[in-house]
């Protein structure tokens, strides 16, 4: 009998077989697209942020421009008449109204 023939065959083993690669490129190419939506979404949100921060900035500062002319408008009307300015309607509900008067 041949023996050398029995001494070659494969031996096999209890340890698992190894693992080529852990990160194949379909895995890495996933994780780089992942990646790559994350930072462009946060980029295109904080633009959509910004944009929306500086519109209602905007906004509020014409506003309180619009606002200030009028109390200056209101102030300097006052002072041509010599008094207070009126600010409240003159009607029977209103302390400044027909009853307070009428009260006195």
């Amino acid at each position: 009998m041949n023996t050398t023939a029995l001494d070659t065959a494969p031996v096999l083993s209890d340890k698992p077989a190894e693992v080529p690669c852990a990160y194949s490129i379909g895995r890495r190419l996933s994780l780089l697209l992942a990646i790559q939506t994350v930072i462009g979404l946060g980029v295109l949100l904080a633009m959509i942020y910004g944009a929306t921060t500086m519109l209602f900035t905007a906004k509020h500062e014409e506003e309180l421009r619009s606002y200030s002319a009028v109390l200056v408008d209101v102030v300097r009307d006052a002072e041509a008449q010599g008094g207070e300015p009126r600010s409240r309607p003159s009607s029977p509900g209103w302390p400044n109204g027909d009853r307070a008067r009428s009260c006195r």
